[in-house]
């Protein structure tokens, strides 16, 4: 039987981790993009965008489009 990285962002309802999207948490690249697509998999409902421990460049205004969407971040090191 093969394995399968599960992420939280398979789980109905959960938070939409920017790793998962791409963001880099060295904060050498800039995360936007990241950031914007874990925003737009979230229900129309809204629900949480989380940032793991790292540091995250952003290199423009990411604009929220949608409502009740709240941003959440594991403290860090």
């Amino acid at each position: 039987m093969a394995l399968t990285k599960v992420t939280y962002s398979m789980i109905a309802d959960a938070a939409a981790n920017v790793v998962d999207f791409g963001a880099d948490q060295t904060g050498v690249t800039s995360a936007n993009t990241a950031i914007l697509a874990a925003i737009a998999s979230l229900s129309a409902d809204g629900g949480t965008v989380f940032f793991p421990s790292g540091t995250y460049a952003v290199d423009s205004v990411v604009a929220v489009t949608k409502s009740n969407v709240k941003f959440v971040g594991e403290p860090g090191a």
